[in-house]
């Protein structure tokens, strides 16, 4: 009897230590900000761009990227700069940049969805109401080959562009059709001036997709969130709403409201609704972790 005793308590010590490290590896991924794809970098290119609505949506977009820069340069004294390309230039909109720094990921992507915006435009002189979209992507920059992309398992055609840029850059053969063989994901690019450019930009697209892809696979709760990054912006598929008229911000996920010039003019709102949704994904970690471990038996041999 004794024998079977000092057995159980073995047995239980072993479990609760085990338990005591799944713990201690959430509360590490709290402190450093890092997950399975958050740890994958430190830089991350944010683009807001408007859907529904028109000039109003592009306007709300505008307005976005511009609290997304100040709550990251302000609130989490992170590094943010325009997306910059290997010779030089920079990307089109402003609504696009980058931004480096602990954290990124675990904050940014509660953002990742249709921000809906509903006020009076500001370019309507009827003074009637509009509700408009703008739509939140987070894509990490990786080097190519951490993603094992190589240009020689691409197919690489240089041919003339047709986005703007004037007639230079009609006129000459540096828009780049990439096929990433192995894969079979091909993307054109024709964003830069340069061909070079277009070639190393086309190539950070491929790594970015196969990451996606690497990651659907791998887990399926992170499938839905990848998912979102390509929302086609309806206005039903809002997971945050911006009512002007009523000052009001609502997080649709959490069923909260917030005042919506904390968020508009400095972003303190933002951190606070931040800190909320991260204590919530800590806390259904760590009662994920118990109840695994309850489902498995835990104490079984009391």
């Amino acid at each position: 009897m004794l024998d079977m005793t000092k057995e159980d308590i073995a047995t239980l010590t072993d479990q609760l230590r085990l338990l005591e490290g799944e713990i201690n590896a959430v509360m590490e991924r709290r402190i450093g900000s890092d997950d399975m794809i958050g740890s994958a970098t430190s830089v991350w290119n944010i683009n807001v761009e408007g859907k529904a609505g028109g000039e109003e949506a592009s306007l709300f977009a505008a307005e976005l990227a511009e609290m997304y820069r100040t709550y990251a340069m302000e609130f989490c004294k992170w590094e943010v700069c325009p997306v910059a390309m290997d010779d030089g230039s920079e990307a089109c909109s402003s609504n696009e940049f980058q931004v480096r720094g602990e954290g990124v990921y675990r904050n940014m992507h509660h953002e990742i969805g249709v921000h809906k915006v509903q006020r009076v435009p500001v370019t309507d002189a009827t003074g009637k109401m509009q509700t408009s979209t703008a739509v939140f992507t987070l894509m990490p920059v990786l080097d190519p080959v951490s993603v094992d992309v190589h240009e020689s398992d691409c197919k690489i055609d240089f041919v003339r562009g047709s986005g703007p840029g004037g007639q230079g850059m009609q006129s000459s053969s540096n828009c780049v059709v990439l096929t990433h063989k192995p894969s079979g994901i091909s993307v054109k690019c024709h964003q830069c001036r340069s061909a070079l450019g277009n070639k190393e930009l086309a190539l950070q697209m491929v790594a970015q997709q196969i990451l996606a892809r690497r990651v659907k696979e791998q887990n399926s709760s992170l499938h839905k969130a990848w998912q979102n990054q390509w929302s086609s912006g309806e206005r039903s598929d809002r997971m945050r709403t911006y009512n002007y008229p009523q000052n009001r911000v609502t997080d649709h996920r959490i069923g909260k409201d917030y005042a919506l010039s904390s968020f508009m003019e400095r972003g303190s709102g933002l951190k606070a609704l931040h800190d909320e949704l991260n204590d919530i994904s800590d806390r259904e970690q760590m009662t994920n972790v118990l109840l695994r471990h309850i489902k498995d038996g835990f104490g079984s041999a009391v």
